[in-house]
């Protein structure tokens, strides 16, 4: 999957949890409320992360034993432009969306 259908997902995910909860079985909801989540619980949002921090990582040449995320601030930061994007384009006639897409720096 490319990047952007990983947030798509998620963010279809948000949509079915909050507008169309009845229309599923527990089982079924269950999975969707995991991926609906914004926290690296996600499986989907965990991946996201992986794959910019990979591509970052070998971008600048860095070989580090750290397991954690170097660049957890500006991929947060790509994920909540990205995600902007996608309710703009997606849901703007239905919910209320901030005019201002871009965080700085």
């Amino acid at each position: 999957m490319m990047l952007s259908e990983l947030l798509c997902l998620i963010d279809e995910a948000v949509i079915i949890n909050k507008f169309f909860s009845n229309e599923y079985s527990y089982d079924i909801l269950k999975e969707i409320e995991n991926i609906s989540v914004e926290d690296m619980k996600n499986v989907l949002l965990k991946e996201f992360y992986d794959r910019i921090e990979n591509s970052f990582r070998k971008a600048n040449n860095l070989k580090l034993k750290f397991k954690g995320y170097v660049y957890e601030e500006q991929i947060g930061k790509l994920n909540e432009n990205e995600m902007q994007i996608i309710i703009k384009n997606r849901w703007n006639d239905i919910l209320e969306v901030e005019e201002n897409l871009y965080m700085g720096n």
